[in-house]
């Protein structure tokens, strides 16, 4: 044991005792030998290594993999030599490693990240911050070690006690003396969570329309390789034009003509809701529904739909009534896609010019 001495000058010296019986006094413990060793170095080695774990900036834990390395061993000794088969096959597999990980420690970090009060606290609630990461990250995170991969670094996604989403920059690392038996990880976490939101921000600024919170073009494009790359058939589409918009914002300015937009993308939106079809605002006024594995029936179920949600919210609305040129198509054989939105789109004009036709004091 070492206790706590002090030296004649006051100066703090943390020492080990030794006590071992003479031989021939087992019985009466007459003789014992006693030996003081001066053990402070290792003793403030040890503390400075602990307060290194303990306050370190980085959220930190260690943890105890001995029996998932016994658990690999016996696979091998069975001649298992696909993880990830087996896995598919014995999906208990995962729950069984998980359930044997036994949580040794962690710092102060990583109660602040996870918002737990205490250590008690955290490890209480480890199912709850584990019902993610075991079926996104785990898996992968034993592949790996079954390929002899023992510094692991991978984005990963946790809950917090409140309920929170936390993602997280995952450092997996075994230490080299630890190798042999799995019995010291440590797993260190960075907080990411701020820098995922904005990259998911600006990827959907690249394929929203700010205003109407529908796709832009950007997205349409890409919707229409996705449906062509993978054959899906029938498609049809519906070419969407608004009517006497830009009279709209000349007569009472652009405020009002982006709040019929902003309507009509609620009405677009609305008229999707429960399917697999996407609303892209192509251009000022312009809009397309895409309809992958629908066809000429479905398409007017569509139609009859929007004319009702059209007027209905033109009910809300008398001042401001909004009027749209619709033109439709689905594709006929082997027609491309192209082909396709070509037909609507002509179609959309022919019902535009009819409009302006029978409203001839109006502006495009």
């Amino acid at each position: 044991f070492a206790p706590v001495n002090y030296t004649c000058t006051g100066k703090q010296i943390d020492v080990q005792l030794r006590a071992n019986i003479m031989t021939g006094y087992e019985h009466t413990w007459e003789k014992i030998l006693l030996t003081t060793e001066d053990i402070s170095e290792f003793q403030q080695a040890r503390r400075f290594a602990e307060s290194l774990f303990t306050y370190s900036p980085t959220a930190l834990w260690m943890k105890d993999y001995s029996k998932i390395k016994l658990h690999f061993a016996d696979l091998r000794q069975r001649k298992v030599t696909d993880l990830k088969a087996y896995l598919k096959l014995h999906p208990d597999f995962l729950q069984q490693c998980f359930n044997d990980i036994e949580f040794l420690d962690t710092n102060q970090a990583m109660l602040k990240l996870f918002k737990a009060t205490d250590k008690a606290m955290f490890f209480k609630y480890l199912p709850r911050i584990f019902s993610i990461h075991i079926h996104q990250s785990f898996s992968e995170q034993l592949l790996q070690l079954w390929e002899g991969n023992y510094y692991q670094q991978r984005e990963c996604t946790y809950y917090a006690i409140d309920g929170t989403m936390i993602h997280v920059l995952e450092q997996f690392n075994i230490f080299p003396h630890n190798i042999d038996d799995w019995g010291v990880i440590q797993v260190a976490l960075t907080d990411i969570t701020e820098r995922k939101f904005l990259e998911n921000h600006l990827q959907y600024l690249g394929k929203h329309d700010i205003l109407t919170k529908l796709y832009n073009r950007t997205f349409y494009t890409e919707e229409i390789h996705r449906i062509e790359k993978n054959s899906i058939y029938p498609v049809s589409c519906i070419y969407l034009d608004m009517n006497g918009l830009k009279s709209m914002n000349d007569t009472y300015g652009h405020d009002i003509g982006d709040q019929i937009l902003k309507r009509f993308g609620d009405i677009l939106s609305l008229a999707i809701i429960n399917t697999t079809y996407s609303v892209s605002r192509i251009g000022g006024d312009e809009f397309v529904i895409l309809m992958p594995s629908a066809d000429d029936s479905d398409v007017q179920k569509m139609l009859l739909h929007l004319e009702t949600l059209v007027y209905l919210d033109n009910e809300k609305n008398l001042n401001f009534p909004i009027s749209v040129a619709m033109g439709y198509s689905t594709t006929q054989n082997d027609e491309s896609i192209e082909d396709l939105l070509k037909r609507a789109d002509q179609t959309m004009y022919v019902n535009k010019n009819k409009y302006y036709a029978s409203n001839s004091n109006r502006r495009h």
